[in-house]
């Protein structure tokens, strides 16, 4: 059973809590690599679609949205690529993916993104499909901002400690909307 559902990772949706964090911060409009079953917004992508021009993500024209990706981690590359190309146009996109630095898709696509957040503090429990037994998130996850901007930087880096954002919600509170770079300021001050 478990090489059975290790086959099926990439169907694995976003928790509601983390992607209900980010909606209040982003807007999002498009989720443009799930299914009927894990999609996050009203408007998606994926091979399940029933408007055959929607069933294919890197097919498709992201821009000038706002796009959530929680991309297949068995390929990452495309994706990521596709990202960065659709903020050139426009778009912005906000990716999770596995936090693993040691990667050629890391070096060559992640380096890109506007801003990247290591999420820390929880692990990111993601959501099985329908007819899988639950288990757990083994690795770190991080999340790579693709903005629509004229000129290219380095990337802002972040340690975000979302799950603290996440109960925030449930308190209804809004959360700390401070700039990450004034954050990080003032807890290493």
């Amino acid at each position: 059973m478990a090489k059975e559902n290790a086959g099926r990772r990439d169907e694995w949706g976003t928790p509601k809590e983390l992607f209900k964090t980010l909606d209040r911060e982003f807007g999002f409009v498009l989720d443009v690599a799930a299914n009927r079953h894990n999609r996050k917004c009203a408007r998606y992508f994926g091979p399940d679609h029933p408007v055959a021009a929607n069933r294919d993500g890197l097919a498709a024209p992201w821009a000038p949205h706002t796009c959530w990706l929680n991309p297949p981690f068995s390929d990452l590359a495309p994706w990521l690529s596709k990202a960065w190309r659709e903020s050139k146009k426009g778009a912005t996109v906000v990716a999770l993916v596995p936090g693993d630095t040691s990667t050629r898709w890391w070096a060559e696509h992640a380096m890109r993104a506007q801003e990247i957040r290591f999420l820390i503090g929880s692990r990111v429990e993601f959501i099985p499909p329908p007819d899988i037994k639950a288990s757990s998130n083994t690795g770190p996850t991080t999340l790579l901002v693709y903005r629509p901007m004229l000129k290219r930087t380095r990337p802002i880096t972040v340690y975000w400690s979302w799950w603290d954002d996440v109960a925030g919600l449930d308190r209804q509170r809004e959360p700390d909307r401070t700039p990450a770079r004034e954050r990080l300021h003032r807890s290493t001050c």
